[in-house]
């Protein structure tokens, strides 16, 4: 039984992601990503001591500038819950931010992308 059909073939998928990687269209990353809606992945520059709970606009600001309709926080092992003036800022500018452990996120992101929507995520390591 096929649950998904990858409808935009140009999206990036997350074929792997464990407590120390992340493999994105063939790519390894070993550190906290991005994946902006136009199918580019950029590392997600935060602190080694960063979690959900300290993270700040700044951390936000490639991702809100994006102009994605959904942001999805991987937030690492945990669904930690971010900071609520980040929710309140997506909210004004029409963007959803929902938040979750790192493997529900990719598999998330995976699903909206490949029916071709503007979705973006900024996903911490599982290990986090």
């Amino acid at each position: 039984m096929k649950f998904s059909e990858i409808l935009d073939p140009n999206s990036l998928r997350i074929e792997a992601y464990d407590a120390t990687h992340f493999c994105i269209n063939g790519r390894r990353f070993e550190h906290a990503v991005m994946l902006l809606p136009d199918a580019r992945v950029q590392p997600w520059p935060l602190g080694v001591s960063s979690t959900p709970s300290s993270l700040t606009l700044d951390d936000l600001t490639a991702l809100l500038d994006a102009q994605p309709q959904l942001i999805l926080l991987g937030t690492g092992a945990q669904g930690r819950m971010p900071p609520p003036p980040l929710i309140a800022a997506g909210a004004e500018r029409g963007i959803g931010i929902e938040w979750m452990h790192t493997g529900a996120a990719c598999r998330t992101y995976n699903l909206l992308a490949s029916e071709g929507r503007r979705v973006a995520a900024a996903l911490l390591l599982q290990g986090s």
